[in-house]
């Protein structure tokens, strides 16, 4: 029943050319994503925040922008899968309908951020070798200021909290692939075995690289 009625919402929403819930979407998953660096931000204290500080806020605006270049990405991914197909389809419609998808996808961003939050929570940055925190000790490069935090937020990963908010948020990526699924089905002519293999393929790869990187 649920599956039925996504599908006929998608269909009929195919067919408008708005894009501002969509955008939308994708705009409020930005600002949940940024919270995965974000997070160290808020537990920068003393030295260690006069030094990265100006660094940790860069990187958060950049992380804003993911979800947007994960949505054109993946829309793209999908419509060049199913030209390879022998399929035939529009990117402006495939765009419409997969920013559909883009809605669970703010659940999967705050379960990242959220999960990189409880993973760092208790610790200290300035125990950590990669960051540079003594008064007395040179500054820093960009790149070495970039390196440590990046370092840092990884120590987050071996925290049972963050393992368990990473299930969440496979479950709200799942949620996203199924929309993504009905918006293929709904606006070209695949099989369901092509339209598998059209959203499978990109939306496993992504999360197969994604998991490498983080892990």
């Amino acid at each position: 029943m649920v599956a039925q009625a996504v599908g006929s919402f998608i269909e009929r929403r195919l067919k408008y050319r708005s894009l501002r819930i969509q955008i939308a979407a994708v705009a409020l998953a930005g600002l949940a994503y940024a919270f995965d660096i974000g997070a160290i931000y808020v537990i920068l204290e003393g030295e260690a925040r006069i030094r990265y500080e100006g660094t940790v806020i860069v990187l958060t605006l950049m992380y804003m922008f993911v979800p947007l270049i994960l949505w054109l990405l993946l829309t793209t991914a999908f419509y060049l899968v199913t030209v390879a197909l022998g399929g035939r389809s529009e990117y402006s419609v495939l765009l419409r309908g997969t920013g559909w998808g883009m809605i669970p996808f703010v659940g999967a961003s705050a379960a990242l951020g959220f999960a990189r939050y409880l993973g760092i929570r208790s610790k200290e940055p300035c125990n950590y070798p990669q960051f540079v925190c003594g008064e007395n000790e040179a500054v820093p490069t960009l790149l070495e200021q970039v390196d440590a935090v990046f370092a840092f937020a990884n120590t987050a990963t071996s925290a049972s909290a963050y393992k368990l908010l990473f299930g969440v948020f496979t479950v709200f990526l799942l949620m996203s692939a199924a929309i993504w699924w009905i918006t293929v089905e709904k606006s070209t002519n695949l099989t369901n075995l092509g339209v598998t293999v059209a959203v499978g393929l990109p939306v496993a790869a992504y999360y197969v690289a994604f998991v490498l990187i983080t892990f």
